[in-house]
């Protein structure tokens, strides 16, 4: 029966010598489970002939390396053991198909390691790991192992980078989240809901708004209340603004002194900055002296408008400070009350720059 240690055996009908062939089988087994190879470097490379193969598990070099050597082993289907007790050169072991160009497998020995494989028969067809052989230990010896690097005698395991899938880590614990980290300071990985993400850009206060600046995202702090968001066109910012009330007054002809020139009813709040600021008005004809305007707020006075002798306006609060009326207020315009009256100024205008609240 044959076998892949070719180990003699028995033959059917063998009368004599029976105790020989056993003998020899049994010394067979005993020397290719236990026994050491010395391979001899020292001419240089070696190839193993299939009955050297067989004749024992462990294979190390016979005296120190003075170079680095290739082992060649035959197509023989068996396990093995090779060291490399050697302080400075590395043994490769090869399996090859022998052909040109070759096709071979190799796995390179460094001093100090053991390989731990087979050859399945195979040309080529050589399998296995080497371990570190340092204190007699099974550590795993340096270098790259795929998708590993070991270093510092097999006390070091580095990822590679570049090799863990997206299937490796672990599982997102709902739908909709993105990894990150919100925690403050440096840390581990987090879930982040988009919500969370959108904080990043900044404070995370009601009534804030995202929008694309012109390299970035960036964030508008809300505005007061009443305000309107306005675009300012392509190439610039959104920005609040207030929502335009302005007041008018229209008065044709000549008033008389204290007239009342023009009245209206607010339907919501309005406010005026210090001295309504940004008004304006105008007049047909000028006065021969200064002609102010008196503005009341249900019947209390609240500034004045006043136009010169060269038809200049001049818009004035009392106290120079801001003011609002309420919606529902009378708004009135009262002409000097000049005795005797103005009696050159006529056809007045003017516009009270105001916004709703």
């Amino acid at each position: 029966m044959a076998h892949d240690l070719n180990i003699p055996t028995i033959a059917d009908g063998q009368a004599d010598d029976q105790w020989q062939t056993s003998n020899d089988g049994d010394a067979g087994l005993g020397n290719a489970l236990s026994d050491v190879y010395l391979v001899d470097f020292a001419a240089g490379n070696v190839t193993l002939t299939a009955a050297q193969y067989r004749s024992a598990m462990v294979f190390k070099p016979s005296v120190a390396l003075a170079a680095a050597r290739t082992l060649t082993l035959p197509a023989v289907k068996r396990p093995f053991i090779f060291h490399n007790p050697d302080a400075t050169y590395t043994v490769t072991l090869k399996s090859t198909d022998g052909a040109s160009p070759e096709t071979a497998l190799t796995k390179a020995v460094a001093p100090g390691e053991i390989f731990i494989g087979y050859t399945n028969g195979s040309s080529p067809g050589l399998y296995g790991a080497v371990v570190s052989a340092s204190g007699g230990g099974g550590s795993v010896s340096d270098g790259d192992k795929g998708d590993i690097t070991v270093s510092s005698s097999g006390a070091t395991w580095t990822i590679d980078n570049d090799v863990v899938t997206y299937a490796k880590m672990q599982n997102v614990s709902a739908t909709s989240r993105i990894l990150g980290r919100k925690t403050a300071s440096a840390g581990d990985t987090e879930e982040c809901t988009l919500s969370e993400i959108l904080d990043f850009i900044g404070s995370a206060s009601q009534g804030d708004i995202l929008y694309r600046a012109g390299s970035a995202w960036a964030r508008l702090g809300a505005g007061t209340s009443g305000q309107f968001l306005k675009t300012l066109g392509a190439g610039a910012n959104p920005a609040w603004s207030d929502v335009p009330y302005d007041i008018p007054l229209s008065f044709a002809g000549t008033p008389t002194a204290g007239q009342l020139i023009g009245k209206l009813v607010t339907a919501r709040d309005v406010a005026f900055a210090a001295n309504f600021s940004g008004s304006f008005g105008h007049v047909g004809t000028n006065p021969a002296a200064t002609f102010a305007i008196d503005v009341r707020d249900n019947g209390s006075s609240i500034g004045t408008i006043s136009i010169s002798t060269g038809g200049v306006f001049t818009f004035t609060t009392s106290g120079g400070t801001a003011k609002t009326i309420t919606a529902g207020h009378r708004l009135e315009f009262y002409a000097p009350a000049n005795s005797p009256a103005e009696a050159t100024v006529a056809n007045i205008a003017a516009t009270l720059k105001g916004t709703a609240v």
